[in-house]
């Protein structure tokens, strides 16, 4: 079982290791192994997960391809983590 020192991590970084632990992929996953895997900048794949950006269809089916999950599944935790955001304001 993958163990992540929450407190260590912000958000995203947990987002990352929720979606590659469905994935059953590595726990050494990070954004930019993701970036890489997606044809993605880092600071992309940043603003993707922390819900400032909204990705194109184009890559959000890369970048769940990448973290090895339906992109269905990715539009919804996405769509979770941007209402959240808008929320605070």
């Amino acid at each position: 079982m993958l163990h992540v020192p929450w407190a260590a991590h912000n958000d995203d970084t947990r987002l990352v290791y929720t979606l590659a632990t469905m994935a059953n992929k590595k726990p050494k996953i990070n954004q930019t192994v993701v970036a890489r895997e997606a044809g993605m900048t880092q600071p992309q794949v940043s603003n993707y997960l922390s819900g400032k950006v909204w990705p194109s269809a184009q890559s959000l089916i890369r970048l769940a391809a990448a973290l090895g999950v339906e992109p269905d599944v990715l539009a919804m935790m996405l769509a979770r983590k941007r209402v959240s955001r808008l929320a605070k304001g």
